[in-house]
């Protein structure tokens, strides 16, 4: 919100206030309270907290679990952020959330963000067109990669993060459709897949895309899948989010 609040004070030639003004008056004036996003906890890591919180000693392949994990999800974090300083593209991607409406259909959506111009692309199916499975998923992931080549048509390296769901991501249907993506487009010389520790989310760009969705859509209500992508549309993203449709046609494997 700060953010935005500078970029429109920059528009219209004005000096923007220091942060800690601008949340006095939010606090004060608008009775809006800051607080620090919640995230998921591992399920490992509590173990172990809850574990030593309790004094109970843990036995030798116990910790030496915990420090294998411990070591994988700093490795992840720490290759995340190279990643996200480097000039490959790079798409993280997160497992398809399902919405729940008054009409009882499901709606997902495959959301993907990239990070060199933080744009995010929205692939979304209904029911009636496919479930979760691992199929539908890498046909939605090669849609959205189809797009994102079409307008960046430049990049040859490709970096895909995803959190390490067998199902849905760390497969064989999902490395076989990126083969048949690279065959499709040989100018893309490297594709790489990379994967978050279990427990340890890195896709956090496509978080805050589904925050900004799920905080949009409490204030509207939505009646069928027509409506919910013009709700999409109107999410306030800067660039706003690119919708893409996927229909049963398009299923490639």
């Amino acid at each position: 919100m700060y953010d935005l609040c500078r970029e429109q004070c920059t528009e219209r030639g004005l000096e923007p206030v220091k942060l800690h003004k601008y949340r006095q008056i939010c606090n004060q004036q608008f009775n809006i309270r800051f607080m620090k996003p919640k995230s998921d906890r591992c399920d490992t890591c509590e173990s172990h907290k809850m574990n030593d919180e309790k004094g109970v000693q843990s036995s030798e392949k116990d910790r030496e679990a915990f420090a294998r994990h411990t070591f994988l999800k700093d490795n992840a974090r720490e290759a995340r952020q190279r990643d996200r300083e480097s000039s490959s593209a790079v798409l993280p991607r997160s497992n398809v959330s399902n919405f729940y409406y008054r009409r009882k259909l499901s709606v997902y959506n495959l959301t993907v963000h990239y990070s060199l111009d933080k744009s995010s692309y929205c692939c979304i199916w209904n029911e009636a067109e496919g479930g979760r499975c691992g199929n539908t998923i890498a046909s939605a992931l090669l849609k959205v990669l189809d797009q994102f080549t079409q307008e960046n048509p430049t990049i040859n390296n490709i970096i895909l993060w995803s959190d390490s769901c067998v199902a849905q991501n760390r497969n064989s249907l999902m490395s076989y459709a990126l083969l048949s993506f690279m065959r499709a487009h040989p100018h893309i010389k490297i594709l790489t897949q990379k994967y978050s520790e279990a427990g340890h989310s890195l896709v956090q760009e496509v978080d805050s895309v589904h925050s900004a969705i799920e905080c949009h859509l409490a204030r509207c209500e939505v009646f069928s899948p027509v409506t919910l992508i013009r709700q999409l549309l109107s999410v306030r993203r800067n660039p706003k989010l690119m919708i893409l449709q996927m229909k049963h046609r398009f299923s490639v494997l």
